[in-house]
Protein backbone atom coordinates (compact mmCIF):
# COMPACT_ATOMS: atom_id res chain seq x y z
CA UNK A 1 0.00 0.00 0.00
CA UNK A 2 0.97 3.81 0.21
CA UNK A 3 1.98 3.81 -3.60
CA UNK A 4 2.71 6.99 -5.09
CA UNK A 5 -0.52 8.83 -7.18
CA UNK A 6 -0.89 8.67 -10.47
CA UNK A 7 -0.34 12.23 -11.11
CA UNK A 8 3.55 11.66 -9.18
CA UNK A 9 4.03 8.76 -11.53
CA UNK A 10 3.62 10.43 -14.50
CA UNK A 11 6.03 13.26 -13.76
CA UNK A 12 8.87 10.34 -12.89
CA UNK A 13 8.20 9.01 -15.92
CA UNK A 14 8.87 11.96 -17.63
CA UNK A 15 11.89 13.56 -16.35
CA UNK A 16 14.29 14.33 -17.76
CA UNK A 17 16.81 14.47 -15.22
CA UNK A 18 16.76 13.24 -11.60
CA UNK A 19 17.15 16.11 -10.15
CA UNK A 20 14.17 17.83 -11.80
CA UNK A 21 12.12 14.56 -11.24
CA UNK A 22 13.02 15.08 -7.01
CA UNK A 23 12.03 18.68 -7.24
CA UNK A 24 8.59 18.04 -8.72
CA UNK A 25 8.54 14.77 -6.30
CA UNK A 26 9.06 17.55 -3.45
CA UNK A 27 6.22 19.89 -4.23
CA UNK A 28 3.50 17.03 -5.45
CA UNK A 29 3.96 15.00 -2.74
CA UNK A 30 6.29 16.37 0.50
CA UNK A 31 5.95 12.96 2.50
CA UNK A 32 6.91 10.57 -0.34
CA UNK A 33 9.67 12.84 -0.82
CA UNK A 34 10.90 12.61 2.64
CA UNK A 35 9.71 8.95 3.06
CA UNK A 36 10.73 7.18 -0.12
CA UNK A 37 13.19 9.95 -1.74
CA UNK A 38 16.02 7.31 -1.58
CA UNK A 39 14.19 4.51 -3.19
CA UNK A 40 12.64 6.69 -5.61
CA UNK A 41 16.10 8.35 -7.16
CA UNK A 42 17.49 5.25 -7.42
CA UNK A 43 14.53 4.03 -9.74
CA UNK A 44 14.77 7.40 -10.95
CA UNK A 45 18.55 6.82 -11.79
CA UNK A 46 17.85 3.19 -13.61
CA UNK A 47 14.85 4.31 -15.52
CA UNK A 48 17.46 7.19 -17.00
CA UNK A 49 20.39 5.24 -16.99
CA UNK A 50 18.30 2.29 -19.32
CA UNK A 51 17.05 5.25 -21.11
CA UNK A 52 20.80 6.76 -21.78
CA UNK A 53 22.03 3.48 -22.71
CA UNK A 54 19.63 2.96 -25.26
CA UNK A 55 20.39 6.03 -26.78
CA UNK A 56 24.03 5.10 -25.98
CA UNK A 57 25.46 8.56 -27.20
CA UNK A 58 28.96 9.45 -25.40
CA UNK A 59 27.84 12.95 -23.97
CA UNK A 60 24.60 10.78 -22.42
CA UNK A 61 27.02 8.12 -21.23
CA UNK A 62 29.08 10.76 -19.53
CA UNK A 63 26.05 12.09 -18.25
CA UNK A 64 25.08 9.05 -16.74
CA UNK A 65 28.35 8.72 -15.01
CA UNK A 66 28.40 12.24 -13.28
CA UNK A 67 24.40 11.54 -12.79
CA UNK A 68 25.23 8.63 -10.92
CA UNK A 69 28.27 10.12 -8.74
CA UNK A 70 26.08 13.04 -7.91
CA UNK A 71 23.06 10.47 -6.63
CA UNK A 72 25.43 8.31 -4.41
CA UNK A 73 27.46 11.32 -3.05
CA UNK A 74 23.95 12.71 -2.06
CA UNK A 75 23.00 9.22 -0.38
CA UNK A 76 26.43 9.44 1.56
CA UNK A 77 25.43 13.06 2.84
CA UNK A 78 22.56 11.77 3.81
CA UNK A 79 24.08 9.14 5.89
CA UNK A 80 26.27 11.01 7.52
CA UNK A 81 24.08 13.23 8.12
CA UNK A 82 21.38 10.38 10.02
CA UNK A 83 24.78 8.89 11.27
CA UNK A 84 25.37 12.17 13.07
CA UNK A 85 21.15 12.49 14.19
CA UNK A 86 22.18 9.12 15.77
CA UNK A 87 20.13 7.36 13.42
CA UNK A 88 22.05 5.18 12.52
CA UNK A 89 24.91 3.17 13.54
CA UNK A 90 28.48 3.39 12.64
CA UNK A 91 27.84 -0.27 11.09
CA UNK A 92 25.14 0.54 9.38
CA UNK A 93 26.70 3.95 7.98
CA UNK A 94 30.10 1.63 6.78
CA UNK A 95 28.40 -0.90 5.25
CA UNK A 96 26.06 1.82 3.24
CA UNK A 97 29.55 3.68 2.42
CA UNK A 98 31.28 -0.06 1.26
CA UNK A 99 28.11 -0.16 -1.02
CA UNK A 100 28.34 2.95 -2.75
CA UNK A 101 32.27 2.51 -3.39
CA UNK A 102 31.06 -1.15 -4.96
CA UNK A 103 28.41 1.06 -6.75
CA UNK A 104 30.72 2.89 -8.44
CA UNK A 105 33.31 0.67 -9.42
CA UNK A 106 30.55 -1.65 -10.88
CA UNK A 107 28.46 1.10 -12.97
CA UNK A 108 30.82 0.67 -15.77
CA UNK A 109 29.67 -3.02 -15.51
CA UNK A 110 26.04 -1.92 -14.98
CA UNK A 111 26.29 0.11 -18.10
CA UNK A 112 27.55 -2.36 -20.32
CA UNK A 113 24.62 -4.77 -19.12
CA UNK A 114 22.19 -2.38 -20.22
CA UNK A 115 23.08 -2.64 -23.59
CA UNK A 116 21.66 -6.22 -23.98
Amino acid sequence: GGGLSAEVVKVLDEAEDVEAGMRQLRLLDPAAYYLHGQHIRTMLIDRISADVARVGTPAAQAQLSTLEAKAIEGQLRQLCHLHKEGLISDDVLREQQQKAAMHICASSALRTRLHH
